[in-house]
């Protein structure tokens, strides 16, 4: 086994994780591998098809979905001497490799291929939403998504649409349980909830056994993440109008949500 994925919805913890496995010896995190400000990056799966157009222009074709799937992780492969390359993939990344008709709520195609190639999993989840929301809100305004110096986070009061909050935050959950199911048949997947993950400032002990058994390597070395958690204070201090959001997510299952504080990265 050489290639590995990481697959999550935004703001779930997948850079502050990865941080801390790609320090492993055996292992190599490629962060957000769809990404188009990858494109130039090697590991990134649109550097490989810029490549690979050159000389066989068909691969994009829909129906060469699954060599062009099996040329691109000989390509991850070829880019790291350590022996496993994790792919970090976000839920609304995994169109790329879908046929030319497919249906409409049919599972993507991408997973598929990671199921027949019984493909590792590590499937990360946030429970709270709303915080979730947040946090993608934020990183929205900033335009700060991930950081390792702290001198980078500005401090911002976000003023929110409460409406389209809950609308999103609804959406947010759909796709979560939708993923999750489309998950299920696959042969070796591990979920991971957010609030979980760390212990501190430290890869908990469950995360990093649930992650060695899945990947067959040692305990980590280095358990500590290099991204900074950009929102650890309480959301009343970070949202301008928090009365007006509370007063609308009062009936939902998200009103508990806007006073717990997950505490991971």
């Amino acid at each position: 086994m050489s290639i590995a994925v990481m697959i999550a919805l935004q703001r779930t913890g997948t850079h502050a994780l990865g941080s801390v496995i790609g320090q492993h010896r055996d292992v190599a995190y490629r962060d957000e591998i769809f990404s188009p400000s990858r494109a130039k990056t090697p590991g990134g799966y649109f550097c490989f098809l810029a490549e690979k157009l050159k000389t066989d222009p068909e691969i994009v074709l829909p129906d060469n979905s699954s060599r062009r799937f099996d040329q691109y992780l000989d390509y991850v492969e070829g880019e790291t001497d350590k022996p496993i390359s994790l792919l970090d993939v976000k839920y609304s990344s995994t169109h790329h490799f879908n046929t030319a008709w497919h249906p409409l709520g049919r599972r993507p195609g991408f997973l598929d291929l990671l199921e027949f190639r019984k493909i590792p999993i590590i499937h990360l989840k946030r429970r709270n939403i709303v915080r979730m929301t947040v946090s993608n809100l934020m990183a929205e305004t900033t335009r700060l998504y991930t950081t390792e110096n702290a001198h980078e986070i500005r401090k911002t009061r976000l003023q929110i649409n409460p409406e389209r909050f809950l609308a999103r935050a609804r959406f947010l959950r759909a796709e979560m349980t939708l993923m999750s199911r489309f998950l299920d048949s696959c042969p070796n997947v591990i979920t991971l909830e957010y609030a979980d993950i760390f212990d501190g400032n430290e890869i908990s002990r469950a995360t990093e056994k649930k992650i060695v058994d899945l990947l067959g390597i040692s305990n980590f070395e280095a358990r500590s993440p290099t991204i900074i958690k950009q929102i650890p204070e309480p959301l009343e201090d970070v949202i301008a109008n928090f009365d007006e959001l509370k007063a609308v997510l009062q009936s939902t299952i998200f009103a508990p949500m806007l006073f717990e504080n997950d505490a991971s990265r």
